[in-house]
């Protein structure tokens, strides 16, 4: 059983605050310490770490993502029988909604009258507009990439339809970006004008590294400038953040190896819905295989079956943190006080 005991000037501050102050978390047991320095906050959010660790025992789904929506299914239904302990729903848009906008629109109103947290994952904002505009109220989270648009004519368009999100909207605007050797001199720019739209967090990430393709090295002068906005745009109006390596272009593929934990908490706790099936992750090797990993979802009951091998078998994780930090946990599980240290 996993005790938590917080003190009491953490426990009153939002994710948010916890988001912006970068927290370490201390774990401690028989007067000893074990820290783990990052706590994935903004890849947590709107959910925190606490929400997980409070998990540990029941390992009950309390975030789930849909990669797309099927007229066949049930929500209503799914919800109210299956997914009885959700506190956020993902949905990551594309194009492929925009002739079920009707569904989406029905689970928003359903998932907001009944408390749970909101995230959209907008992976091309012209694809989508202004589909959604009277509803960016009901929305906690909003991630949005930004797909290299700088100085490019599409510009414009871009920062119009962010403006409507921010105006009709008070849930946290994240804009994502991957690093980019042509424009990231246009990155303070960027900043600006992100910063009048209102947006909370910009982000410079680095892609994982494409299939057949070669890491790049960076050069020096491009991680200066970008530690430099760190610096500069940090704590206040628009935080901008980037990763700790940025001596290549990639992220190397995620390969498990004997220092990671080989039990997946991700699977039980954050599915996912792709058509009629859930799914525990969506690392190439499920995602291709649905029919073989995947759990139709009118026999959802048989999920936890279905899965009991998952983590062992996986070669690739797309949850490594949360596995490893969650395995590292439940091993100092029986009496443990975990406490938050802010840095």
């Amino acid at each position: 059983m996993v005790i938590m005991k917080i003190p009491q000037e953490i426990s009153t501050l939002s994710t948010y605050d916890l988001l912006i102050q970068s927290p370490s978390l201390i774990v401690k047991k028989n007067n000893k310490k074990y820290t783990l320095d990052n706590i994935q906050t903004l890849y947590l959010y709107p959910l925190s770490i606490f929400d997980y660790i409070s998990n540990l025992d029941n390992q009950d789904i309390i975030k789930l993502t849909f990669l797309s929506l099927d007229r066949d299914i049930d929500y209503d239904f799914l919800f109210m029988n299956y997914f009885k302990k959700l506190k956020n729903v993902e949905f990551i848009i594309d194009h492929s909604y925009l002739d079920k906008i009707d569904i989406l629109k029905n689970l928003i109103i359903l998932l907001y009258n009944n408390n749970i947290k909101i995230t959209l994952t907008i992976n091309n904002l012209l694809e989508v507009k202004d589909l959604l505009k009277d509803y960016y109220g009901k929305i906690t989270y909003f991630k949005i990439y930004m797909l290299n648009l700088i100085n490019k004519d599409n510009e414009s368009n871009f920062y119009k339809y962010l403006s409507m999100i921010s105006n009709n909207s008070s849930g946290l605007i994240h804009v994502k970006t991957y690093i980019s050797i042509d424009e990231y001199l246009y990155y303070e720019d960027t900043l600006k004008q992100l910063k009048k739209i209102g947006v909370d967090v910009f982000q410079v990430s680095k892609e994982l590294i494409p299939l057949n393709k070669k890491n790049i090295n960076l050069d020096c002068s491009i991680e200066k400038h970008i530690r430099i906005l760190e610096k500069k745009y940090n704590k206040f109006n628009t935080t901008f953040i980037s990763v700790k390596d940025l001596s290549t272009l990639y992220y190397p593929r995620f390969e498990l190896d004997e220092r990671n934990k080989k039990k997946c908490y991700a699977c039980l706790m954050k599915p996912y819905i792709d058509g009629k099936y859930l799914i525990p992750c969506k690392v190439n090797k499920i995602i291709n295989n649905e029919d073989k990993y995947g759990t139709p979802l009118e026999s959802i009951y048989k999920y936890k079956d279905k899965i009991k091998n998952i983590g062992d078998t996986c070669s690739d994780c797309a949850s490594i943190f949360e596995n490893d930090s969650l395995g590292s946990i439940s091993e100092l599980s029986n009496g443990v006080s975990i406490e938050m240290e802010l840095l």
